[in-house]
């Protein structure tokens, strides 16, 4: 047998990191292994710089020669089972079923293609066996590299939901990826979380996760305690603290990768109610919605009422009450992993209740950021829509943007612009009401009003469906636990007079704030809200489109 010492790629020769034994078999199989290192051309030879993980580095390519036996991607030489040494004392696992797989064909360039990984097995060194979903046989002999460059591979290594930052190099580009397939594309946002960035050293762009899609994800199906074996809301006398007879009324919504939630399952039907047994050591199984149910989430969150609770007064149980596994990529709020159950031993007493607002859980992408992220979990810039709210005569939540821990107690005078904008139809053309800018946990004791603006009887509102715009500016006055925030708008509330039978002019109408507002914990994560309070006689609906968040100072 003979060892394979040098492969010509690009003209460059690679440095040689691993050589592969060959297994003995009637028609031996010949591959080598190696990490793309051109740190001569490049000048990058670490595979982290600056805390920063270097995507090439983590790219890597397995050579197969032609007429080879063994089988497709069928291994039986790697010197680590399917691990790849990066430097020394450190080495990563190239393949996951979450990272694509570039296979280039050395016979027919026409074969080649990037393909999904169904499964890796690794019986034991130097056993690697991968099941690829390729379209095309290469039986002339191929080339397997990671199909985002290291993109994917880095972002594996980094850990699910850890902090950290993904640098792209010219070597990325030059390797044959591209900004839309990665940077700004689906391939890798899905296995990214809020507080993981890709930094492009060639432009000096920072990316992070934000939504590609206005579309509203549906609400996970309704919790039932009815069909035997498949009923998602069951209780048992054992494991846990809960009296007897307590009926409980459950709810689920789906979270994606930047904290949104969806609308809350319906919990109307008498059977989202479940009723513990004798004695005083009950449990609630809560079902997950599974990956079907909250489809482009990362997570999910369980809702829970006291004893006999009505619709709607469910409280949240996070992780650690509602006995689930943490989902990893949920960074901004917490949640329960999609593949694991609630176990609930005991029922609790808070008042962070059920997304009233509805949320939205799409697909998300990496976008370009226009400041270089800060420490705390990234906060995208874009949010909504929103589902709109009919008849607004109560108090109202027509928005809802979840904030990660820390986002305003990074600095005093630290500040961003909050614009909400979006479309209402009044029910004549004067209105009287209040638009409450709040911020503080999901109902619960500490929210703070920030931004008031107050419209009289006088009021003039297009009779026709109107487009309005509210942009207000909050800096931080005080940190910590007991901080505060302050927020003044520039320009007022202004509407749209364009419709036919538009009345006069709207005119501004400026907000109500003169002072901060007074104590709130910054250090936790918390939520920021639009509250519609109206007469009757006001409008008949009333929906936010948008919300964008930007730095000022």
């Amino acid at each position: 047998m003979k060892f394979l010492t040098s492969i010509l790629r690009h003209t460059v020769t690679a440095a040689l990191v691993a050589v592969c034994l060959l297994l003995a078999l009637p028609t031996p199989t010949f591959a080598q292994v190696q990490t793309f290192n051109n740190s001569g051309f490049y000048g990058v030879s670490q595979f982290k710089v600056n805390g920063e993980l270097v995507a090439s580095r983590f790219n890597y390519q397995v050579f197969s020669q032609p007429n080879s036996g063994g089988g497709f991607a069928n291994f039986q030489n790697f010197n680590d089972g399917c691990y790849m040494p990066i430097t020394s004392g450190v080495r990563f696992v190239p393949f996951a079923t979450n990272a694509t797989v570039k296979v280039s064909d050395t016979s027919n360039s026409a074969l080649t293609e990037t393909v999904a990984l169904n499964s890796v097995t690794t019986n034991a060194a130097p056993s690697c066996v991968l099941s690829l979903a390729t379209a095309n046989s290469h039986t002339g002999g191929y080339v397997l590299s990671s199909g985002t460059c290291g993109v994917a591979e880095a972002l594996n290594f980094l850990g699910a939901g850890v902090q950290g930052t993904v640098a792209i190099t010219q070597e990325f580009y030059d390797q044959g990826c591209t900004a839309a397939l990665v940077l700004q594309g689906s391939t890798i946002a899905n296995m990214s979380s809020a507080n993981q960035f890709l930094h492009d050293w060639t432009t000096g762009q920072w990316y992070q996760l934000g939504p590609s899609s206005l579309s509203l994800t549906a609400a996970p199906t309704a919790l039932t305690t009815a069909g035997g074996a498949a009923a998602t809301l069951t209780t048992s006398t054992s494991g846990g603290t809960i009296a007897t007879g307590q009926a409980i009324r459950a709810t689920a919504a789906c979270v994606d990768a930047i904290g949104r939630e969806s609308a809350p399952a319906t919990e109307t039907a008498a059977t989202s109610v479940v009723t513990t047994g004798a004695g005083s050591t009950n449990s609630i199984t809560v079902v997950t919605p599974g990956v079907a149910g909250c489809p482009n989430s990362v997570g999910w969150r369980p809702y829970l009422s006291a004893n006999g609770g009505g619709t709607l007064t469910e409280i949240l149980y996070a992780p650690t009450s509602a006995g689930c596994t943490a989902a990893p990529l949920s960074a901004v709020v917490t949640a329960c992993s999609l593949t694991s159950n609630a176990v609930v031993t005991a029922i609790i007493t808070a008042t962070a209740g059920v997304p009233l607002a509805g949320g939205t859980a799409t697909a998300v992408r990496f976008f370009p950021l226009h400041t270089i992220p800060s420490s705390n979990p990234g906060m995208p810039r874009v949010y909504g829509p929103f589902p709109a709210i009919t008849t607004v005569t109560t108090i109202q939540q027509a928005a809802e943007i979840p904030i990660p821990a820390g986002f305003f107690n990074t600095g005093l005078e630290k500040s961003y612009r909050i614009t909400f904008s979006g479309v209402g139809t009044a029910a004549a053309v004067t209105i009287a009401g209040t638009a409450k800018v709040n911020i503080g946990p999901r109902q619960a004791t500490g929210v703070q009003t920030v931004d008031t603006v107050n419209f009289t009887a006088s009021t003039i509102w297009p009779a026709a469906g109107a487009n309005w715009t509210f942009t207000t500016i909050c800096s931080t006055s005080a940190t910590g636990a007991t901080g505060t925030i302050e927020c003044q708008s520039p320009t007022g509330w202004i509407v749209s007079t364009t419709a036919a039978a538009a009345p006069p002019a709207f005119g501004p109408q400026l907000d109500a704030t003169t002072a901060p507002s007074t104590a709130l914990d910054l250090t936790v994560q918390n939520y920021i809200t639009l509250n519609m309070t109206a007469t009757a006689s006001s409008w008949t609906t009333f929906t936010v489109r948008k919300v964008t968040i930007e730095p000022v100072l």
